[in-house]
């Protein structure tokens, strides 16, 4: 195409208002919650599977982006789905 990485990242933020790394972290964040709804007793596995370091890296991330642990996040998921 003849384009640096540098003018994709300005269209790719430009259209869509996230740069290309916030994007891949929150499509990584989306997919570890698939994960550990499916086996939540895997957790390290699916940090090791997802190209995260170890699983306080995982959680890091985690928080940073849900603003809660895994399990404080699927504790509040559950009691919202059988409260309504």
């Amino acid at each position: 195409m003849g384009w640096s990485s540098r003018h994709l990242n300005r269209l790719f933020r430009f259209h869509t208002g996230l740069s290309t790394k916030a994007f891949v972290q929150t499509i990584r964040i989306q997919h570890v919650c698939k994960q550990l709804y499916m086996t939540p007793e895997n957790t390290l596995h699916a940090a090791l599977e997802l190209g995260f370091f170890d699983q306080s890296h995982l959680i890091r991330d985690y928080k940073k982006h849900l603003l809660s642990s895994p399990s404080m996040f699927f504790d509040r998921f559950k009691s919202d789905f059988y409260n309504s």
